[in-house]
């Protein structure tokens, strides 16, 4: 980097303590030089900066639509992974089942307590990650949902359910 974007980043400002009014700067050099992505390192930091290619001015043709991302949902507690609210009930959901947003789909057992897993989305439950009695830690993946078309498909990780 050279010419008016060079001050902003010197051995007496790390990247740990850049401003985001120095952030906004680096992010207009990027774009007026048509740059795609930029990478510096400063100070014993690392700032990676990726900018998404312009969009073509016509499309020639409609626009399809992506397939959802799928959703990976945690657990929302510590304790044990239960696909059923009760011993010997049938499962609250099994794997193929069409969701709706908010259906409990499995419960983690905590101190005898239920908490329930909740689908973060509507959408298809493509599997389970960990069997029914296994002990499962706070975030555990748990199941792995696909969205429907109807709903904008998240692009993080979704924690336990409320």
């Amino acid at each position: 980097m050279s010419g008016t974007g060079s001050d902003l980043l010197d051995e007496r400002h790390a990247l740990d303590e850049l401003t985001p009014g120095s952030l906004r700067e680096l992010l207009r050099l990027l774009e007026a030089a048509g740059v795609e992505e930029l990478e510096v390192e400063a100070a014993g930091g690392r700032l990676s900066l990726r900018r998404a290619p312009a969009a073509p001015a016509r499309l020639s043709e409609a626009p399809r639509a992506l397939p959802a991302e799928p959703v990976v949902v945690g657990s929302p507690a510590v304790g044990v992974f239960r696909r059923s609210a009760d011993d010997g009930a049938p499962p609250l959901a099994a794997e193929g089942d069409i969701v709706r947003r908010g259906q409990v789909l499995a419960v983690v057992e905590v101190l005898r307590m239920p908490h329930p897993v909740e689908a973060p989305v509507a959408g298809r439950l493509e599997r389970f990650l960990v069997e029914s009695g296994q002990p499962a830690e706070y975030g555990q993946p748990l199941l792995v949902l696909v969205p429907s078309d109807q709903e904008a498909s998240p692009t993080h990780e979704q924690g336990g359910g409320t």
